[in-house]
């Protein structure tokens, strides 16, 4: 695991990649965020960047899905390798949702609060699992 790369994230709202950034900024300052806005361009990005620390990608994106991103990278190999850990996100959830996100073999998942402060606690708390995880 490469805890010094960047910290991608996948996301095609503009307002709401913006909050994630700014938390993820002040979460984890020494990581580069590399916002992914299309998810058509995200395996080739993720191909040509370092090696990331964590990715994080909405389900709902407008072009390809999250999932489908996801199956995108996984029939990579070096791609695949490259892309871990991969949490998921999005707004509501059921249990067809979530059997897919492990479907996918992501290696997360969370709700995508609204409330500022719950936000950054929780990435908070995924970070810094992922960073102890490394050790």
């Amino acid at each position: 695991m490469n805890i010094n790369g960047p910290i991608v994230l996948i996301e095609d709202d503009a307002d709401e990649a913006f909050i994630l950034c700014e938390l993820i900024n002040e979460i984890s300052p020494a990581n580069k965020v590399i916002v992914i806005a299309d998810s058509r361009k995200a395996v080739q990005v993720l191909s040509s960047c370092e090696k990331p620390f964590i990715i994080f990608s909405s389900i709902n994106l407008a072009a390809l899905n999250g999932f489908q991103l996801r199956e995108q990278i996984l029939v990579n190999t070096a791609l695949a390798r490259k892309c871990s850990p991969y949490i998921f996100y999005a707004a509501s959830s059921n249990d067809e949702m979530l059997r897919r996100v492990y479907d996918v073999k992501a290696s997360g998942y969370f709700h995508d609060i609204a409330d500022y402060n719950q936000l950054g606690q929780t990435l908070s708390g995924i970070i810094d699992y992922w960073v102890k995880c490394a050790v």
